[in-house]
């Protein structure tokens, strides 16, 4: 029962914010200017990235939640265990390290950034981290890196 719940609400949450990275390759919203949002998501007015680069995250946070979903075992699982298994722990180790080591993104970056890095964007990749590693321990899947853990919910 709480696999299902933290599975679901975990692959909510990264397939919302990868909508959000698609949905910026035609607009700044919930910011209103270009320079709004590039000051609040890379640190400094003038940076940019490649309109692909959302598509690609996007994408990538997309394929994360139907992963965690097949892991909570919400929908049918594809491909060998242990490729998932592994998927989720490169999946959750990627999070936990972006919500760590992201404090040093703050080097050299607007005041904006700083607060949303520090108080929404690390804890949000620290606490996805946790669930997702919660999921691939409870899902009595097989992996390549971690012994299965055999408890019911």
């Amino acid at each position: 029962m709480l696999r299902t719940v933290v599975g679901t609400t975990t692959a909510a949450v990264l397939t919302a914010i990868g909508g959000m990275h698609v949905l910026w390759t035609a607009t700044p919203w919930p910011w209103h200017s270009d320079s709004e949002f590039r000051s609040a998501v890379f640190g400094s007015s003038e940076s940019t990235a490649p309109l692909a680069s959302y598509l690609l995250m996007g994408g990538a946070l997309v394929g994360a939640g139907a992963l965690v979903l097949s892991q909570a075992g919400l929908v049918p699982r594809v491909g060998p265990d242990r490729l998932r298994g592994g998927a989720m722990y490169a999946l959750s180790g990627g999070l936990l390290l972006r919500g760590v080591g992201g404090v040093a993104l703050n080097v050299d970056a607007s005041e904006e950034f700083q607060q949303l890095n520090t108080f929404v964007y690390a804890p949000l990749c620290i606490g996805l981290a946790a669930l997702t590693y919660y999921v691939q321990c409870s899902s009595g899947a097989d992996s390549a890196v971690a012994p299965r853990v055999t408890r019911e919910d």
